[in-house]
């Protein structure tokens, strides 16, 4: 059987600002659990008195400055007091305070004179709540009020009520915080139309937050309390999902694990919840954006080990962090020579945390089939991050005789081009050129007519279908 010692204050005095002072202090061991009627035995036992003679009122000094404490008069008072000694540190040096008085026959019981009492002052405290000092006071957070107000024994919160007496409710795990200040606290029912709240205000000179307000009952029904759990995190969810996104045959949206919270738990979890809870499983399986982009070294020093004529670079700023990033396999860089002097270059986003631009050139094999040259990654595209791009192309794949490149009318690859590759010529896509006659709302034929004239190899020809054009 397990043990608890605590500690018993007796034969002192009471001030007027609740303390109790020039006692005696034993300790006494008590077994868990014990009744209370055994404890006060064990109490009287300790202090040396007679029992029939004498009474006792036994206080929780829980210091709160404003009463003597918590009255303990029944089992559950005192299990209650036990469990916050043993798990709470706030609470470990507590005392029991042991107010002995000869016991008279025949008069009202000490216990109904104390219940009379602690409502002529409830009065006169519910004043000294209301009469709020803004001195050093400091906004709490839900810790906080777990900490002070609400205390978790057993899956219920004991909530000090009028500081004498405690009070066991059920609290809502999701409850939306109302307002948080530095002198009040609320709470309501997700459901508005339920009357369920809590609300405290900060007692004066002290952190403590008292609770002046409590509708205990649920007006609404339990598929509303329970539908959202804040204890359903998404870093728990994340655990359910990881298997799915070790699968390479399975995509995981936001739709799929909603619908899989709501029927496997019946959770209406929101959209952000499933976004961070894929996010996080992600990042457990692959690692997160930071921590790969701290990689980035050892990654292309593989690649080049593993690909040999490959090349490689990155560039960082003044603050020793990423700018930009070039490679180009060395199997690309020999096939070059194979393929036509023509590169392809464009570039798309990167929609991840770190954001960024992805460029790609590629080519056309002997078999008309495209062929990947190189490859790099900038923060956006701008003349600094082309030119930077072309030069390392340039000393990958080097210059050939009538380079062709092809591109959009973007200003910026224009500029990196006649920059690094000035020998070369440059030239507009026709998919795009297509696109912006749809946009510009040119006739079909027209249009037939652009892409024709496009695919056409000799200058005869060529002039032929430009003049039909230009009618």
């Amino acid at each position: 059987m397990e043990t608890i010692c605590i500690i018993v204050a007796f034969n002192g005095i009471w001030t007027e600002d609740y303390k109790y002072l020039d006692h005696q202090t034993k300790l006494v061991l008590v077994p868990e659990p014990i009744r209370f009627e055994d404890f006060i035995k064990q109490v009287f036992e300790v202090i040396e008195l007679d029992r029939d003679k004498f009474e006792a009122i036994i206080w929780f000094d829980i210091n709160l400055g404003t009463c003597k404490g918590m009255i303990v008069s029944k089992d559950l008072d005192l299990h209650t007091c036990i469990e916050l000694l043993k798990s709470l540190s706030l609470f470990k040096g507590c005392r029991f305070i042991v107010d002995v008085s000869e016991r008279n026959f025949g008069s009202t019981s000490t216990f109904e004179y104390i219940n009379r009492e602690n409502q002529h002052d409830n009065q006169n405290k519910w004043q000294q709540i209301m009469e709020i000092d803004m001195v050093d006071a400091e906004p709490i957070t839900e810790e906080m009020l777990q900490t002070f107000d609400s205390i978790q024994v057993e899956g219920q919160s004991i909530i000090e009520i009028d500081n004498e007496q405690a009070l066991g409710i059920q609290v809502l795990e999701s409850a939306p915080v109302v307002r948080s200040s530095s002198t009040r606290y609320s709470l309501k029912c997700n459901d508005d139309r339920c009357g369920w709240c809590v609300h405290a205000f900060r007692v004066k000179d002290s952190t403590l937050f008292k609770i002046v307000k409590i509708e205990k009952n649920h007006d609404c029904s339990v598929n509303t309390m329970k539908a959202n759990q804040r204890h359903a995190t998404s870093k728990l969810i994340s655990g359910y999902i990881i298997d799915n996104l070790r699968d390479p045959r399975f995509k995981v949206t936001l739709a799929f694990v909603m619908a899989e919270m709501q029927k496997l738990y019946g959770l209406d979890i929101g959209y952000h919840k499933a976004w961070h809870a894929i996010q996080h499983a992600s990042a457990l399986i692959r690692g997160t954006h930071e921590e790969n982009y701290e990689l980035l070294y050892s990654y292309l020093y593989m690649m080049k080990s593993k690909n040999p004529g490959t090349y490689t670079n990155i560039k960082i700023d003044d603050n020793n962090r990423f700018l930009y990033m070039f490679y180009a396999y060395g199997s690309s860089i020999t096939g070059w020579n194979h393929c036509r002097p023509v590169i392809s270059i464009d570039a798309t986003f990167l929609k991840s945390k770190c954001c960024g631009v992805l460029m790609i050139s590629v080519s056309n094999d002997a078999n008309n089939q495209i062929f990947p040259l190189a490859f790099g990654i900038t923060k956006s595209e701008n003349n600094n991050s082309y030119e930077w791009y072309f030069s390392e192309l340039r000393n990958a794949i080097g210059s050939r005789a009538n380079l062709i490149f092809l591109s959009d009318k973007h200003q910026a690859i224009a500029y990196g081009i006649a920059k690094v590759y000035p020998e070369s010529h440059h030239r507009i896509c026709i998919y795009y050129l297509e696109q912006k006659l749809k946009r510009w709302k040119v006739k079909s034929e027209v249009i037939k007519l652009s892409q024709t004239t496009a695919r056409i190899y000799k200058n005869k020809e060529f002039d032929l279908y430009m003049s039909y054009i230009a009618k």
